[in-house]
């Protein structure tokens, strides 16, 4: 009895693990992504602005 709570539990854990390491990833994605997106509209954003200064 001992023995089978004991890899249930282990073998639990290896789960979290994987899933902590696998939502990390993909909330490190998720922000390059978000990034990404917000460096290309204000880079836009500041052409378009200079652009109506020179007019």
């Amino acid at each position: 009895m001992g023995f089978t709570t004991e890899t249930q539990s282990s073998q639990s854990s290896e789960y979290f693990l994987i899933q902590n390491s696998l939502l990390r990833a993909l909330r490190a994605s998720a922000v390059r992504s978000l990034l990404d997106r917000f460096n290309q509209h204000s880079h836009a954003n500041i052409y378009a602005s200079c652009e109506n200064f020179q007019v």
